[in-house]
């Protein structure tokens, strides 16, 4: 039986071990958390974007997207794999190498996602593309 996510909030939302209080807020360390805030909405997030750079051969940088997805479970029973394996304790980490267009169409066409996560996983997409770019135009003023 899957405990709904409202009764798994009331039970962490003071104690979790991806809490962290700082300057009176409370953030989230918690890997499928697109915003960082420790609220609900973030706790029971099923996905997330992230993004890195990673250096090629000719000693330039490419920015890469890594797409997290919650585990599901089959008959109650969360299984994991080697340490090897790209699936984690709580997520899969897939690596993204394309650039935004292509990342977003992957993002369009999962299955078992609904379209508010969907939608969410895009704009987090969107932020990330326009916070991460190499080369910037200068503006004349």
């Amino acid at each position: 039986m899957k405990t709904p996510s409202d009764i798994i909030w009331a039970l962490t939302k003071r104690n979790s071990s991806y809490l962290v209080k700082f300057n009176g807020n409370q953030w989230t360390h918690n890997p499928l958390s697109s915003t960082g805030l420790h609220n609900a909405s973030s706790a029971n997030s099923t996905i997330n974007v992230v993004s890195s750079h990673k250096k090629t051969e000719k000693k330039k940088f490419k920015r890469t997207f890594s797409l997290l997805l919650q585990h599901g479970e089959k008959h109650g029973v969360k299984k994991t794999r080697s340490a090897k394996s790209q699936s984690l304790i709580s997520h899969s980490k897939h690596d993204l190498n394309h650039e935004v267009h292509a990342a977003s169409k992957t993002i369009g066409k999962l299955t078992f996602q609904n379209q508010k996560e969907k939608n969410r996983a895009l704009r987090r997409l969107a932020r990330l593309s326009a916070t991460t770019r190499l080369n910037v135009p200068n503006k004349k003023v």
